[in-house]
């Protein structure tokens, strides 16, 4: 998560560039082309998450390689449901610190990132089955190199 924006002219930077702190406290500078930026769009089913992703990709973020529903990150979120006793329309918290295996699992996000987005430097995610299981993406994320950023998604129920 993003802790703030400065301007670099106060952090002893040239030129006035922006720089991010991420919640690490490093900086990341906003026009580094190696940075990557990943938008997770979470909102449960029928929220306008698809909606926003696909916006967001109208916009000129990555979106999967295999499509959106039913893609790639779909499938293994599926899976990664089924080994943690859940499924898509489950309403039990998932707790993604007693997921079996989870290491293994956070390598298949990572093949997956890899596969799905290759290096773009923003990509979209956007299934809702992530919104239960954000915290071991995160951490895949991360541990590529990517950044990740939230919206949140919400409907009127009525």
């Amino acid at each position: 998560m993003e802790t703030g924006l400065t301007t670099g002219g106060d952090q002893g930077h040239s030129h006035g560039d922006d720089v991010r702190k991420g919640s690490d406290g490093a900086s990341m500078h906003a026009e580094n082309p190696s940075h990557r930026t990943a938008i997770c769009v979470t909102g449960m089913h029928r929220s306008g998450a698809a909606a926003v992703a696909r916006s967001l990709g109208a916009l000129g973020a990555a979106l999967p390689a295999s499509g959106p529903e039913p893609g790639a990150c779909t499938e293994l979120n599926d899976e990664l449901l089924s080994a943690s006793g859940s499924w898509w329309a489950g309403w039990q918290h998932v707790d993604s610190g007693r997921i079996p295996s989870r290491q293994g699992w956070v390598e298949r996000i990572r093949s997956v990132v890899r596969e799905e987005y290759a290096d773009a430097p923003l990509v979209v995610l956007g299934d809702p089955r992530m919104s239960r299981l954000l915290p071991i993406w995160v951490e895949a994320l991360r541990a590529e190199g990517l950044r990740c950023v939230h919206v949140v998604t919400v409907r009127d129920p009525s």
